[in-house]
């Protein structure tokens, strides 16, 4: 009965968690962009009545049936396998951790929202074991990165010029990456002034939305 009620528990906090850290996530970044940027017009995302999202002046609409089940069929092959490995591998503590290691990289893979997730389950000390937390704590650092010459395409789009023509130099390299966007060091073409650079991972909003 108690381990029914504490996968209960879980499966609630996962369910209301997820979403509210997803689409928070995605509000906070929204809002960073309008403060850096007051020189565009920037909207909260607002849905329309056919699920739809608006977000930066754009329409990105909802994702129909054949990309929900494809984003369906991903998860499951992401997750399922490690469902079975969980059986025999929490046998061993050795064994217990390198699946977590799996479950890791399985979250990372599986976008925002999970990693977002993650992120959350490192703060509920009452749910998950002091090694999973251990573990998942690195989705604060550890995100993976999108290529540089996406991060050009990104600030091209956003800036209607080349980013060479607003800084004299940009860092290849990020200095951080998080489930939204990731940080580049870079320096402005007209004052020299140093500057942090965040850009959106691409397809992150589209992502968010076959989720939800």
């Amino acid at each position: 009965m108690l381990f029914r009620r504490f996968l209960g528990r879980r499966a609630l906090a996962s369910f209301v968690g997820v979403p509210v850290l997803s689409l928070g996530g995605l509000g906070i970044y929204v809002e960073y962009r309008k403060s850096i940027r007051p020189s565009i017009s920037v909207s909260y995302p607002v849905f329309d009545e056919h699920g739809s999202i608006f977000f930066d002046g754009k329409l990105v609409e909802r994702p129909g049936l054949l990309p929900i089940a494809g984003r369906t069929v991903e998860l499951f092959l992401l997750f399922f396998p490690l469902a079975l490995l969980y059986v025999v591998m929490r046998i061993r503590k050795g064994w217990y951790l390198r699946w977590l290691e799996l479950l890791l990289r399985a979250v990372k893979r599986a976008g925002p929202a999970f990693v977002k997730a993650g992120q959350w389950s490192c703060t509920r000390h009452d749910i998950f074991s002091p090694e999973f937390r251990s573990v998942f704590r690195r989705l604060y650092n550890e995100v993976d990165v999108h290529p540089y010459s996406v991060s050009l395409q990104v600030l091209r789009e956003e800036f209607q010029k080349e980013p060479l023509e607003l800084f004299s130099h940009i860092e290849a390299t990020p200095v951080g990456s998080g489930s939204i966007g990731q940080v580049h060091l870079a320096t402005l073409r007209e004052t020299g002034e140093k500057v942090v650079v965040k850009v959106m991972h691409p397809n992150i909003v589209e992502t968010i939305l076959k989720d939800f």
